[in-house]
């Protein structure tokens, strides 16, 4: 039950494994040894999105203790009962502890690649990010450059300064 919350210009989403940086891009190798060769001028969004538990699973792991403690005190004594609730509550404090990462490389054509990491090495991705976004503003800029060559015509546009009104 792995829901995947992606935004709305999404066509494609593809889970990856393993991914390498290079010096102009980026290479996904999903599940079945599929390589993407990903150019940093084709990304539009480099993000991680913090993933949660949702509600519906967390009420579903709780009725399921509740019946298991209901069962339990039918056919068991108490105190055994009470130690196995007991037993329960390390389960509750790590599902609202729990935190897992989504790391997301959205393209340009709308298609969105993704992979899933723990808090431990969060910042590693994090620098990752930076470095992409990087590169992509890097890349944004020198294309910037190319395409405002200036041209023999020039316009040129008469400079307007604005008077401050003074009330005496």
């Amino acid at each position: 039950m792995n829901a995947i919350v992606t935004s709305r210009n999404a066509v494609r989403i593809t889970k990856f494994c393993t991914f390498s940086y290079i010096e102009n891009g980026v290479i996904l190798i999903d599940n079945k040894e599929e390589e993407n060769n990903i150019l940093f001028s084709e990304l539009n969004k480099v993000y991680i999105r913090k993933c949660k538990i949702s509600l519906l699973n967390k009420i579903s792991l709780l009725s399921i203790l509740f019946i298991l403690i209901s069962v339990f005190s039918i056919y068991l004594p108490i105190e055994i009962v009470l130690l196995v609730s007991i037993l329960y509550i390390p389960l509750i404090v790590k599902m609202n502890t729990y935190k897992r990462y989504q790391f997301n490389l959205l393209l340009n054509d709308g298609n969105l690649f993704f992979k899933y990491f723990d808090k431990e090495i969060k910042q590693d991705y994090i620098n990752v990010v930076n470095a992409i976004r990087k590169e992509i503003f890097d890349n944004q800029i020198k294309s910037n450059i190319q395409i405002k060559k200036p041209s023999e015509t020039t316009v040129i546009v008469p400079e307007y300064t604005l008077s401050t009104l003074s009330i005496a």
